[in-house]
């Protein structure tokens, strides 16, 4: 396994800040550690790229990119990032929020509101709120109201967000992140399907994409400003 380390050069011995980079085919691993005022050395972040099984050599150009990100590097908490602290943390759980953040994203910059560019600079961030759980109709309630259902539309594009992201356990993996029981779920896709709001990805396979009308559904029962407020995200209400 190829590694080596690289760090910016010093005229008094070995910096604060040094990174090491271990391949394991076909990724290629980055470990960052800094030295406290006590001398001791600790590890404040670890990076995973994929490189494929014959990577090129690492450009002088990334090294130094990565060791301008290392010195801004906050190490304020007194949590030590190790072996046990990593396999508690959920990874596929927070690639899942990745797509969803994506795809939501993506969606209110196409439909949402006009958006007015600034050039001040290149980069357009955006924080999110941790997932506000929402108030939807019962499954009663959503059978009742049927067509006109801005719960079904609203669970539906959820849905959809989250199939996105891999087709596995998707109505579980929406209604633990809606906070409600998976026949509600189950309810709004089967209301979305009947009313053409929703396409199948064939027999007995979960996803599918909103149709024409199911976003033109999701506009006009007020989806939008809902599903921003549920992501945490601040919006005019009735925004088109």
């Amino acid at each position: 396994m190829a590694q080596g380390i690289f760090y910016t050069r010093s005229t008094k011995g070995l910096p604060k800040d040094i990174i090491t980079w271990h391949e394991k085919a076909p990724y290629r691993i980055f470990i960052h550690s800094r030295e406290d005022l006590l001398g001791t050395r600790k590890t404040i972040s670890i990076s995973i790229e994929i490189v494929g099984k014959k990577p090129l050599p690492l450009s002088e150009e990334e090294k130094s990119a990565r060791l301008r990100l290392a010195v801004i590097a906050s190490d304020r908490d007194e949590n030590v990032l190790n072996s046990a602290a990593i396999r508690s943390i959920a990874i596929g759980k927070i690639i899942e929020e990745h797509s969803q953040l994506v795809a939501l994203d993506l969606q209110k910059t196409r439909n949402y509101e006009k958006q007015n560019v600034s050039l001040v600079s290149e980069i357009k961030s955006l924080s999110v709120k941790n997932i506000i759980p929402f108030q939807l109709d019962s499954v009663e309630e959503m059978k009742k109201i049927g067509g006109t259902s801005g719960d079904a539309i609203l669970v539906a594009k959820i849905y959809t967000l989250i199939a996105a992201s891999g087709p596995s356990k998707v109505t579980k993996r929406t209604a633990d992140l809606l906070q409600v029981d998976v026949e509600t779920v189950r309810t709004a896709i089967r209301i979305a399907r009947r009313n053409n709001w929703l396409t199948t990805a064939g027999h007995g396979k979960s996803g599918g994409i909103l149709t024409k009308e199911g976003e033109q559904a999701f506009i006009k029962l007020n989806g939008p400003y809902r599903l921003q407020k549920i992501y945490g995200i601040g919006s005019r209400k009735g925004a088109n």
